[in-house]
């Protein structure tokens, strides 16, 4: 989202992420475990949020136009 004005402009943004991994791995494959193999099991579940606003300042300084940004980000 942006919306401007005489002095300049405000930007916004959020976000959700949702992320699900089952990871198998087995690097020594039947080296410790002859029997049943050395194979592990990795579970990721997880939510992520954040998002970020701005603010933009234009104006002029020694004649030349510059723009300033201010904003925070969180997560």
């Amino acid at each position: 989202m942006a919306q401007s004005d005489d002095a300049g402009s405000w930007k916004a943004n959020a976000y959700v992420v949702k992320s699900r991994l089952d990871l198998f791995n087995n690097f020594t494959y039947f080296l410790s475990n002859p029997l049943r193999g050395d194979q592990f099991h990795q579970h990721d579940d997880r939510l992520l949020s954040g998002g970020s606003l701005s603010r933009t300042f234009t104006g002029w300084f020694a004649g030349r136009l510059i723009e300033t940004i201010l904003g925070a980000q969180g997560r």
